[in-house]
């Protein structure tokens, strides 16, 4: 089983198997691989492979052409009338935070303790050179306390850091960033313009 998560394939399962045991069946879509593997690895569990409805459709490049499509849109405008503006910006004028924790399996905490749920968790992230494509959402709010429940006012994406100067490049359709609580998502955007 921990070679299961060690993988990140369905925490769910390792959850549920870690927790009390009572698992008894697995139905795993499409994947001939992962229903080997949960069969070696749970071997008093029933596990059944069923193949994916016809109308299921995998996420393609069109989908992703459309993300990107509209994100550009954002910053260029949708004829490319838009000029966004580029600047740079201190790490110390700015904080970054990522919602979301990775989950930690239960076998892995002291015997009692329950975790609050990892999804809401702010957890404040150092500028470095990771960051450069990722789309960061700019909040209204001025306490880190408040990310979850206060609105975004719009989007930066980071075009360069430069950890020897401690600054970084941005790409805005304002000219500043007014409120300095940033969010990293996980959405790259490359501008080829």
């Amino acid at each position: 089983m921990t070679e299961i998560y060690s993988f990140g394939i369905l925490p769910v399962i390792a959850h549920a198997w870690n927790k009390d045991r009572t698992l008894d069946i697995i139905i795993v879509l499409d994947s001939e691989w992962l229903a080997t593997k949960l069969i070696s690895d749970l071997p008093s569990v029933k596990v059944i492979t069923l193949p994916k409805s016809g109308g299921v459709v995998p996420k393609d490049a069109a989908k992703d052409k459309f993300r990107e499509n509209k994100i550009r849109e954002y910053f260029y405008g949708p004829k490319n009338n838009i000029c966004p503006h580029v600047f740079t910006i201190e790490f110390n004028e700015i904080k970054i935070y990522k919602i979301g924790a990775p989950q930690i399996p239960d076998s892995c905490l002291p015997a009692g303790m329950i975790l609050k749920n990892p999804y809401n968790k702010i957890l404040p992230i150092a500028p470095s050179p990771a960051l450069v494509h990722h789309v960061l959402s700019v909040s209204s709010s001025n306490d880190p306390e408040q990310l979850l429940t206060k609105n975004l006012l719009g989007f930066v994406v980071v075009q360069h850091v430069d950890s020897d100067k401690r600054t970084l490049t941005l790409l805005s359709p304002q000219p500043n960033v007014k409120n300095k609580l940033l969010i990293v998502s996980d959405i790259l955007f490359v501008d080829m313009k």
